[in-house]
């Protein structure tokens, strides 16, 4: 029961934003109501849904490095995490906390996206490009960790991680098909975890197999791998 309260209750302070700066929702909503469009008169019904999987899946990944690693940084500002070091919540209910608490930024985009994945009728992938989100959100928790950690000042932070989350989204095959870039070269731009795990998505929902399906999950488990020794190093949790 413990463990529970300090979950929810480091969940109810991450999301207290919600009610005070609700314009946020709306400005992502609009972001991708804007890319929706412009896939759309690109690539019609077929883009939309290169569109779809690469959004969904990359958004557990950016609730990760971006939500969940600004969110620490900004506990770090306001003294608030010296108080929870010193209260009985343990990190694992901290940053599950933190976590669940960051997840209402896509309140807002999730019904919009799956909308859009059952009128075309890629429900397919969009159960994958779901299951794929889940499964990326730990790298993207522990990289947003280092990331929140390993900045003496907590103010840079969210100066690191927005540009990160942002060129890992834009410029790997993300929200584009893969197939487009020369085969030597796709290896390459699938490195991201980013573009492996939507990679995957696309692979289990039908649409593009662009390498060897067993390079994307090697490289996930990569990321995994080395996010995990990295956040040994670098997270601490004490007050000195």
């Amino acid at each position: 029961m413990s463990f529970t309260r300090g979950v929810l209750g480091v969940a109810v302070l991450t999301s207290r934003w919600l009610v005070r700066q609700p314009m946020w929702l709306l400005q992502d909503l609009m972001l991708l109501l804007g890319f929706t469009i412009i896939v759309y008169i690109w690539g019609r019904v077929e883009g939309l849904g290169f569109l779809i999987s690469g959004w969904i899946t990359s958004i557990g990944f950016a609730i990760g490095v971006n939500a969940v690693g600004q969110e620490v940084g900004y506990h770090r500002i306001m003294k608030v995490l010296d108080l929870v070091i010193a209260s009985p919540i343990s990190p694992r209910a901290y940053v599950l906390g933190a976590t669940i608490g960051s997840t209402v930024f896509v309140i807002a985009e999730i019904p919009v996206v799956v909308a859009i994945g059952l009128v075309t009728g890629y429900w397919k992938l969009l159960a994958y490009s779901l299951i794929l989100s889940l499964a990326v959100m730990p790298l993207g928790v522990l990289i947003g960790l280092i990331v929140a950690f390993a900045v003496k000042k907590p103010m840079n932070i969210s100066a690191i991680t927005n540009p990160v989350v942002t060129l890992l989204i834009l410029l790997p095959p993300v929200l584009y098909p893969a197939m487009v870039i020369p085969e030597p070269l796709r290896y390459i731009a699938l490195t991201p975890p980013t573009a492996a795990a939507t990679q995957i998505a696309r692979t289990l929902g039908g649409i593009e197999v662009a390498v060897n399906p067993l390079i994307p999950p090697a490289i996930l488990a990569t990321w995994l791998v080395v996010a995990i020794a990295l956040a040994n190093k670098v997270v601490k949790w004490s007050l000195d």
